[in-house]
C-alpha cells in the first residue's frame, strides 16, 4: 500500500516538471548542439586535443614480426663463414646467404619467421644430402625444359623443406635463371584475397595476391627482367586510360605498369607475364611453390560463388596455371618447377598418390581423392625428394656454428672444450630434437638459453 502511494507520487512530480519547463529558445538549442559536437570523439587526437601518435614497438607489429624483420641481426656476432655457392658445396658444412643473394631472397620471402636468423649476421644454411641433390637437379635444369625437372620435396614438419626451397632458390639466382616464388599456397584457398570472375576465360582471378606475387619477382629478379624485352606490342587499358607498350619495352617496365590495373574486369595482364617468360630461352625459369598439399587438402577452396557453393581450386587462374606447369600442358623452355609439401595438411589418397606411395582407390570421396591432382602425378615423370632428419656429424657442425656465433653463452660453451663433454651433448641435443629434426633442434638450442 505504502509503496503504491509512493510511486504514484513520483509520478505526479515527473508530470508536474514536464508541465511547467520553459522551452529552449533557438540560441540556447544552437549552444546546446555545439557543445555536443566539441565533445564527439576525435580518433586523430587524443583527450587534450592533441595530434595522437600510435604507439610503436612490438605491440604494434606482434612479438614474432619485430623479432624476425627489426635489424636484431646487427647485434649479432661476427663469425667466419662461407657463402653458399653453386658448384662448390661441400656436405656437413655451415653456410650463409650473403650480399645480392641474400638481399633477392628476403625479397622473395624464403626467410620465414621462427627460423631464428636474427641470432645470425647472415642467415645460414647446412649443406646437406639433399643440398647436392638440388644442386645437381638446378644445374640440369638451367639447360632443359621446365616439363621435364618437375620435383617434389617432402618431409615431416621440421625437417627442413622450406630451407631447402630457400638453397633452391640461391642456388638458382647464382646461375642467372628467374625465380617465381610461391611461399603459402594456403593463401590461394583460405579466403584471405579478394577475387573476381574472368568471364571470358571463366576462371577467378585474385588481384591482391598476384599483384603482391609480382612485387616480389620484380625485386628479386629485377636485373633478368630488364634485360628481357617484349616479343610483341600490347596494349593496356586501366580508368579510361590507354597504355601502348613496343617491343623495346623490357618485361621489368612492362611488370611494373600493369600491377596497378589487375583488378580491371577480364584483363589477361598476368596470363601475358607468363607466356613471355614461356617464349624467352636467355633466361631459365623455376616456379617455386611452399604448401603445395594444399591442393590435396582439400580440393574445395573457402571461397563461394554466386550460388553459395564452395569453388574448386582449379577453377582460379594461378592454381590452374600451376597445375599445367606441373602436368607439363605449359612449360618454360629452361627451368623447372619446384613443389614443398607440408605436415599441416592431411595424408589423404590424393597426398599418398602425389608421393606415389599407392594406386587411387575406387568409390571414395572427392575430398579423399581428387583426380584433378591425382591424375597429373599419375600421368607425369616427377622427381621425388624426401628430406631426411638431421645425422649426429650435422648436429655436430651446427652446434659449433651455434658456439662460435654466442648464441650458446660463453660458460655453457666452456663446459664443452672437453670432447667428451660435446660428443655427449651433441647426443643430447639429437635425442630433444626428436631424433634430428632442424626446426625442434634450433628450439632446443635457442628456447633453452
Amino acid at each position: 500500500m505504502l509503496r503504491a502511494q509512493i510511486t504514484r507520487n513520483v509520478s505526479l512530480l515527473h508530470a508536474r516538471a514536464f508541465q511547467t519547463a520553459t522551452p529552449l529558445s533557438k540560441g540556447a538549442a544552437k549552444v546546446v548542439a555545439t557543445k555536443k559536437r566539441k565533445q564527439t570523439f576525435n580518433p586523430s587526437k587524443g583527450k587534450s586535443g592533441e595530434k595522437a601518435t600510435r604507439a610503436a614497438g612490438s605491440s604494434v607489429k606482434g612479438f614474432v614480426h619485430e623479432v624476425s624483420f627489426t635489424g636484431y641481426n646487427k647485434g649479432a656476432e661476427n663469425i667466419a663463414i662461407a657463402a653458399l655457392g653453386a658448384g662448390a658445396l661441400q656436405k656437413g658444412t655451415v653456410c650463409a646467404f650473403e650480399g645480392a643473394t641474400r638481399r633477392d631472397l628476403a625479397h622473395f620471402g624464403s626467410f620465414h619467421k621462427l627460423q631464428y636468423h636474427e641470432l645470425f649476421k647472415n642467415p645460414i644454411s647446412l649443406v646437406r644430402d639433399e643440398t647436392l641433390q638440388v644442386d645437381a637437379y638446378v644445374q640440369k635444369a638451367v639447360t632443359s625444359p621446365s616439363s621435364e625437372n618437375v620435383l617434389l620435396v617432402s618431409g615431416k614438419g621440421g625437417a627442413g623443406k622450406t630451407s631447402l626451397l630457400a638453397q633452391a632458390h640461391a642456388l638458382a639466382l647464382q646461375r642467372a635463371a628467374i625465380v617465381l616464388p610461391i611461399n603459402n599456397a594456403d593463401s590461394l584457398v583460405d579466403g584471405s584475397n579478394d577475387f573476381l570472375l574472368n568471364t571470358e576465360t571463366g576462371r577467378y582471378q585474385q588481384p591482391m595476391f598476384v599483384k603482391n606475387f609480382l612485387h616480389k619477382i620484380l625485386c628479386g629478379n629485377k636485373a633478368a627482367l630488364q634485360a628481357l624485352k617484349l616479343s610483341q606490342e600490347y596494349v593496356s587499358h586501366y580508368k579510361g586510360k590507354q597504355t601502348k607498350y613496343d617491343a623495346q619495352t623490357s618485361l621489368y617496365d612492362y611488370i611494373k605498369s600493369v600491377r596497378t590495373s589487375l583488378d580491371t574486369k577480364n584483363n589477361a595482364y598476368f596470363a601475358t607475364i607468363i607466356a613471355e617468360l614461356a617464349k624467352q630461352d636467355q633466361f631459365p625459369v623455376f616456379f617455386t611453390v611452399d604448401k603445395f598439399s594444399t591442393f590435396t587438402h582439400n580440393p574445395y577452396t573457402q571461397y563461394r560463388n554466386t550460388e553459395n557453393a564452395p569453388i574448386h581450386f582449379s577453377d582460379f587462374e594461378l592454381p590452374a596455371l600451376l597445375l599445367d606447369f606441373v602436368s607439363g600442358a605449359q612449360s618454360f623452355k629452361r627451368g623447372g618447377v619446384i613443389l614443398a609439401t607440408s605436415d599441416v595438411h592431411k595424408r589423404n589418397d590424393t597426398f599418398r598418390v602425389m608421393l606415389g606411395e599407392m594406386q587411387p582407390r575406387p568409390y571414395v570421396s572427392v575430398e579423399e581423392y581428387d583426380p584433378t591432382v591425382g591424375q597429373v602425378f599419375l600421368q607425369k615423370k616427377v622427381q621425388r625428394l624426401a628430406v631426411a632428419p638431421l645425422d649426429l656429424a650435422e648436429i655436430r657442425a651446427l652446434t659449433q656454428t651455434f658456439i662460435a656465433a654466442k648464441v650458446i653463452p660463453e660458460k655453457e660453451a666452456e663446459k664443452l672444450e672437453d670432447e667428451e663433454a660435446f660428443a655427449s651433448y651433441v647426443k643430447q641435443k639429437y635425442v630433444l630434437s626428436g631424433n634430428g629434426n632442424f626446426r625442434e633442434l634450433l628450439k632446443s638450442v635457442v628456447l633453452f638459453y
